[in-house]
Order: C-alpha cells, then sequence, then structure tokens
C-alpha cells in the first residue's frame, strides 16, 4: 500500500494527474479560488505538499525546515507564500495521502529532528551529564524503530505491486478485477 501520488512530474498540472485530490473541501476550494491560467498556482501549491509530505519526493530525506525552505525558495518562488496558511491543507494531504505507517514515519521523522537539535545545543556540564547520556543512550532504540517503520512500509509497498492483491492485503474480488 503505498500513497496515490504516483506519479512526481511537477512539469504536469497537479490536478491532472491527481484529479480526485479536488474533492476534499479544502482543496476544491484551493482549486475554485486560483485565477491563474490553468490553475497553475493551485497546481504548484499541491506539488509543493506532495514534496513537503510524500515519501517518494526526492526530498524526503530532508529535514522537513530544509524542505519546506527549498519548496517555498525555489520551486514556489513567491516571496509571499507562507506556509502557515496552509497548515490545515498539510495535515489533510497528510492524511488523505499517506498510510497509517507512512504517518507514524512522519510523526517520528520529525520527532527525531527536534531530539537531535535538542542535543546538538545542549552543552554537556556536570549537571546534566546523566541526563544527557541517557538520551544519546536510547538514540539506537529510537532508530530501529524508525527502520522497523521503513521496513513495515516497504512490506506495505510491495503487498500493493502484487496483481491481485488491494488495499489491506484482501484478494481482489471478480468485480474489481473486472470479471463480473
Amino acid at each position: 500500500m503505498g500513497n496515490i501520488i504516483e506519479n512526481f512530474d511537477t512539469d504536469v498540472n497537479f490536478w491532472q494527474v491527481n484529479p480526485e485530490l479536488k474533492l476534499p473541501k479544502i482543496f476544491a476550494d484551493l482549486y475554485s479560488n486560483d485565477k491563474s491560467k490553468g490553475k497553475s498556482w493551485s497546481s504548484k501549491i499541491m506539488w509543493g505538499l506532495a514534496m513537503l509530505v510524500d515519501s517518494k519526493s526526492k526530498f524526503h530525506f530532508l529535514s522537513e525546515e530544509d524542505r519546506r525552505k527549498i519548496i517555498a525558495d525555489d520551486w514556489i518562488e513567491d516571496s509571499k507564500f507562507k506556509w502557515d496558511d496552509y497548515i490545515e491543507h498539510i495535515k489533510v494531504f497528510t492524511r488523505l495521502t499517506q498510510t497509517r505507517l507512512s504517518r507514524s514515519l512522519l510523526d517520528l521523522g520529525k520527532k527525531i529532528e527536534e531530539r537531535d537539535e535538542l542535543v546538538k545545543e545542549t552543552r554537556y556540564t556536570i549537571n546534566n551529564a546523566k541526563e544527557l547520556d541517557g538520551v544519546l543512550s536510547n538514540t539506537k532504540s529510537i532508530y530501529e524503530l524508525y527502520i522497523y517503520l521503513t521496513n513495515e512500509i516497504r512490506k506495505e509497498e510491495d503487498t500493493a505491486n502484487v496483481e491481485g492483491v488491494v488495499k489491506g492485503g484482501r484478494t481482489e474480488s471478480a468485480g474489481e478485477k473486472g470479471l463480473v
């Protein structure tokens, strides 16, 4: 089971390759309020959301902060653009396009980034050495969880790529196979 964004060709209008995402009200409003030619502005925003959230994005392994900066500065290229204006869009996009495991991995990745920043900014002192050592000693188990989730997502995707198997790992019905 993978994500619904199958084609990351940002030269193509997002709405043409993902028309079903015009259905949720938050995206329908973005689409209908877009007065640009061919809905190119909202398409650019949606590709930005995909690059930010989707594990198939080439930017996936960057920190969220770095992804946001690259997308805003180099893709959207509009000084008025603010991610804060799209917080609900990000939430809905994530919920609709990512599996539960993928969302968990995204959340864990954010926590690891926060944790890494905390460790980086915390100086060792005689007063905090024991606590900091405890934080550092837990690193292995946190990364083991991250690897576990990554492997489970791969298994999900492998199952989804098997012909005759649908979401949830069940076998396609005769109707789904087009036999009836």
